[in-house]
C-alpha cells in the first residue's frame, strides 16, 4: 500500500515519531482483530527533500523501530506499507489497516491519502497455515 502523509499543518517536526506510532497502533488493531502473530509491518518512507528511512514492528513487546535519515521538518511524507501478518484473510488486514489511517487522522496525526492499493497475496505455508502480504 503506498500512501502520502501530511501534518495537520506546517510540517513534520520528528517524522520516525510518527512512522513508530503508526505501525504501534496498527499492531495493536491487528491482534485486537484476531491476528495469531505479526510476522512484520514494515515501511519505507521518503520525504521531499530526498531523505529516507526505513520502519518496521515485528512484535508489540520489542515496539517499533525507525532507522534512517531524521527527515525533519518534512511536509509530507510518501510510504510504501507492508503488512505479514497470520490468523487474518487480506481482507481485514486492509480494513484494519484503514481504520488505522483514518483513527489516526482524527487524532490530528496527520492527513492521508492512499496512492497505490497492491493486491495482496497469500503463501501457503504446506502446514494447513497461510500467510497474506500487503504490499
Amino acid at each position: 500500500m503506498r500512501l502520502r502523509l501530511a501534518p495537520p499543518q506546517g510540517a513534520f517536526a520528528e517524522p520516525h515519531e510518527v512512522i513508530c506510532a503508526l505501525l504501534e497502533e496498527l499492531g495493536r488493531r491487528t491482534e485486537s482483530a484476531g491476528a495469531s502473530l505479526i510476522g512484520h509491518l514494515k515501511c519505507y518512507v521518503d520525504a521531499p527533500s530526498g531523505e529516507s528511512f526505513h520502519g518496521s514492528l515485528t512484535s508489540l513487546r520489542s515496539g517499533p523501530r525507525c532507522r534512517g535519515e531524521r527527515a525533519q521538518g518534512a511536509t509530507s511524507l510518501t510510504v510504501d506499507l507492508t503488512a505479514l501478518v497470520y490468523g487474518l484473510s487480506a481482507d481485514q488486514v486492509e480494513a484494519v489497516t484503514l481504520a488505522t489511517l483514518r483513527h489516526m487522522q482524527e487524532q490530528g496525526r496527520f492527513e492521508w491519502e492512499l496512492r497505490e492499493l497492491n493486491h495482496e497475496h497469500g503463501h501457503d505455508q504446506g502446514d494447513g497455515h497461510a500467510h497474506h502480504h500487503e504490499a
